[in-house]
């Protein structure tokens, strides 16, 4: 036998409650529109998951290499980072961290002459503004990457500069 009239009635006003309540959640997530993601809403980045490193021997005048992977996701922090040249980056790191505690996020590697290291994990937080590699070359140039939308890549280093190389996919 089928459902009666009242069971009927009580399943179709049971699923109107939960539109009803839907709708308001979508209702209230509006002023948000041009907001960041809240953190409960945030599955999954729009930035670098993961990256590999390839160095030569002569690599940075037969020196180890720090690189640093930059994430950021406020904008003053942005616009104070986008300029810089790795030196003034890695001269001015701690005071960055005191200025910006919350508005970007790094990971940094040591790397010698010769290694290469298999892709590590990025996790690229979500709210990215922006994505930076910088490279702490001995010599004179800017030895700054900025990062599109790639997922994952290959930093080739070598003696006096580096090559960032995107994979598709």
């Amino acid at each position: 036998m089928g459902m009666g009239r009242t069971q009927r009635r009580a399943v179709v006003s049971r699923l109107g409650r939960g539109v009803a309540a839907l709708s308001l959640l979508l209702l209230a997530s509006l002023p948000l529109a041009g907001c960041k993601t809240p953190k409960i809403l945030c599955f999954k980045s729009s930035g670098l998951g993961t990256l590999a490193f390839n160095s030569t021997d002569a690599s940075n005048g037969g020196r180890a290499v720090t690189i640093d992977l930059v994430f950021i996701t406020e904008k003053p922090v942005f616009q104070a980072i986008s300029k810089m040249k790795a030196r003034d980056y890695f001269t001015n790191h701690e005071q960055l961290e005191r200025d910006f505690p919350k508005g970007y996020r790094f990971t940094q590697w040591q790397v010698q002459p010769g290694q290469y290291l298999e892709a590590t994990a990025a996790h690229a937080p979500c709210n990215l503004i922006g994505a930076y590699i910088f490279v702490n070359y001995r010599g004179e140039g800017e030895f700054r990457q900025r990062l599109g939308k790639e997922k994952r890549g290959t930093l080739v280093l070598g003696e006096k500069d580096f090559k960032w190389i995107p994979e598709k996919g």
